[in-house]
């Protein structure tokens, strides 16, 4: 199951996943998935949601051309790797070229 809420400082841990490309389409994705707007994660510029994936909580933040998928606070780092690789293939698994940032 996935759920997304926004997200604040607070809530970010430790990075996972850096430097991923088009941070529009894997908002737009995620809000597909999800069932929210856009809008309800901040400016298209400087976005940011708590995702729960499967239990696991992790923090996606978009700036400008880049994304990145970080653990939530008290979300431990092995765990969050693993949920991050899965949401990250969600997240792109439509789009042409989704993987070349890996």
């Amino acid at each position: 199951m996935l759920t997304a809420t926004p997200a604040s400082a607070a809530d970010q841990g430790e990075a996972l996943l850096e430097g991923l490309s088009d941070p529009e389409a894997a908002l737009e994705r995620l809000a597909e998935l999800t069932g929210a707007s856009p809008a309800d994660f901040g400016p298209r510029a400087s976005w940011a949601c708590r995702v729960e994936l499967d239990g696991t909580a992790l923090v996606l933040c978009g700036e400008a051309e880049h994304w990145e998928i970080r653990c939530a606070r008290g979300t431990d780092a092995s765990e969050g790797m693993s949920a991050a690789r899965r949401l990250h293939g969600l997240l792109g698994a439509l789009s042409e070229g989704w993987d070349d940032d890996r």
